[in-house]
């Protein structure tokens, strides 16, 4: 039996079922290695996003990127036969067009959350700026 063969029997290969066709492309190893790719981002991302300043994008970030390994883990492991097959698609490979956006879109939040863009999220005010603004004030109502 080839490999063209045997992919006529795997049934949603391009939704459900596209790390099972995957493996029977590339084989185990570079199966494997997608699923450890997915799992470096993960803990990658976490390290990032805990040097964010802001709480709540940091958790947002650590949130995605945890959600985008999980699909990935759980997608494998019902193509392999360890969970039931209840409809998650591999992050980034699914044919779904809503599916697809929606993981870029939890991606570029990924990378927003650990990137240097955030830095200016976090509003603090200069000491100067609060004694220069007093002492405008208090020339004007001289006047």
């Amino acid at each position: 039996v080839t490999a063209y063969e045997s992919s006529d029997k795997i049934q949603e290969i391009n939704n459900d079922m596209a790390f099972s066709y995957l493996t029977l492309k590339l084989g185990i190893l570079n199966a494997l290695i997608l699923i450890a790719l997915f799992i470096i981002m993960f803990v990658i991302a976490t390290k990032e996003c805990l040097k964010n300043p802001s709480l709540t994008t940091a958790s947002i970030g650590i949130s995605f990127a945890a959600m985008l390994s999980v699909q990935s883990l759980v997608s494998a492991m019902s193509a392999i036969g360890f969970l039931p097959v209840i409809g998650v698609q591999l992050p980034f490979i699914g044919s779904g067009g809503a599916y697809l956006l929606i993981s870029f879109v939890v991606l570029f939040f990924i990378i927003y959350a650990t990137s240097d863009l955030h830095k200016n999220d976090v509003a603090t005010e200069p000491e100067e700026t609060t004694e220069n603004t007093k002492e405008e004030t208090n020339n004007v109502c001289t006047d």
